[in-house]
């Protein structure tokens, strides 16, 4: 997710300068990334990416330039529709609280300058597993910044604008993980963030620009005796981290396991699978061990099952039953999943280890199909429209240049 936000930033002030649809597309398409990347990326950046839209358009009046946010926002629909509006059919909400309730995991100040690197997590207090700092340097040059914001106000007054915009930004993102904004954590759906310093994705993209544009100032200085000093200056604050930080990259251990060790059946019904069952539906029955797990996909009494075929989107079985009878198919309930027996579509209930079906006495055709539900179906449509919208402009903007 992270890879698109400087595409998306860079694609609303390249169409304020030159309005060039070609960064409309760019700009559009980045942001429907950050959305279909990651949720919680997508719910953090989307205030600044808006509110430097607005600002932008504010200046100079270019409508289409809000057609970034919104093109983005259309062509993700596919994604984050079905997301917002399906999630009750799930357990994701339990997620949320406990272990990871947002008052147990605010940075403490001085965490930012220095704190220790290590392996283990976030824990409440000021002595955790893993560091917060934002980096000696980035914070320097964040202060420098404003110096750069100074200087160029009377050349460069929208630049220093930006870089005003940004410090402040810099400043909310630093100010939301600590615990003197417990009263916007209040706020209905802050709660999904669970840990505060997730905020520092933010705060490193505003520090990395803010440091950048330390340089562009400095590349503003007309004194070519200097020329060498701000070369070094350059190349410094290019070297300067990776000799700071290298010490950094060191693995806590190393495994000596195969990819096999990772992708076989077990390790993905159940050491993966045990930790990241939120998105199951909430009745549904975890195991507790290993053989807990239903190896079956249909299950019954007094039944044979011939011809199982099971896909992920499809599953169908002869089944032959000595009276009228309920079965058992192990897929967890979902409204997409729509279940046929000999053609005609069949109700089913949902229970605590997939869905009941009934089946008549004797053989019938049962066939489980995931089809799309009108969620997901208005999602794709949206998403469509928003390709439709950017296929029309390319064709607008060639025809206007002829």
């Amino acid at each position: 997710a992270y890879f698109f936000i400087p595409l998306v930033f860079y694609s609303l002030w390249k169409y304020y300068k030159i309005n060039n649809f070609l960064f409309i597309i760019l700009g559009s398409l980045s942001y429907a990334g950050v959305i279909a990347s990651h949720n919680l990326t997508a719910m953090m950046i989307s205030p600044f990416i808006i509110l430097c839209a607005i600002i932008l358009f504010a200046i100079k009046r270019k409508v289409l330039i809000l057609g970034i946010p919104a093109l983005g926002i259309l062509i993700a629909s596919f994604y984050f529709l079905p997301t917002l509006l399906e999630m009750n059919y799930t357990n994701v909400l339990s997620t949320i609280g406990g272990k990871a309730h947002y008052t147990d995991h605010f940075v403490c100040v001085r965490q930012f300058w220095d704190s220790p690197w290590m392996f283990g997590g976030s824990i409440p207090g000021c002595i955790d597993g893993l560091s917060f700092r934002l980096g000696k340097l980035h914070i320097l040059f964040s202060l420098l910044s404003i110096f750069a914001g100074i200087y160029l106000f009377k050349k460069e007054k929208i630049k220093s604008l930006v870089i005003f915009v940004a410090s402040v930004c810099l400043a909310g993102v630093m100010f939301l993980m600590i615990s003197q904004s417990s009263l916007i954590w209040k706020i209905p759906y802050m709660d999904y963030f669970q840990y505060p310093w997730r905020f520092l994705l933010a705060a490193s993209f505003f520090s990395s620009f803010l440091a950048g544009s330390v340089v562009f100032a400095l590349s503003k200085i007309n004194l070519k005796k200097y020329n060498i000093l701000f070369l070094f200056v350059y190349v410094s604050i290019i070297i300067l981290p990776i000799i700071l930080y290298y010490k950094l990259f060191v693995p806590q251990n190393y495994l000596t396991k195969t990819s096999e060790e990772y992708t076989n059946k077990h390790s993905l019904n159940w050491t993966t699978s045990k930790i990241s069952d939120e998105y199951m539906p909430k009745s549904f029955l975890t195991p507790e061990q290993p053989s807990e797990i239903i190896k079956e996909k249909i299950t019954g009494e007094n039944i044979q099952i011939i011809d199982l075929e099971s896909k992920t989107n499809r599953i169908s079985a002869q089944i032959n039953s000595n009276v009228e009878n309920e079965i058992t198919v192990h897929i967890p309930y979902f409204p997409s999943w729509k279940y046929y027996l000999n053609g005609e579509k069949i109700e089913s209930i949902e229970s605590e280890t997939g869905v009941v079906v009934k089946v008549p006495e004797g053989e019938s055709e049962m066939v489980g199909k995931f089809e799309e539900t009108r969620v997901q179906k208005l999602g794709n449509a949206l998403t469509l429209s928003g390709v439709l919208i950017l296929v029309a402009g390319i064709i607008y903007a060639k025809r206007k240049q002829k």
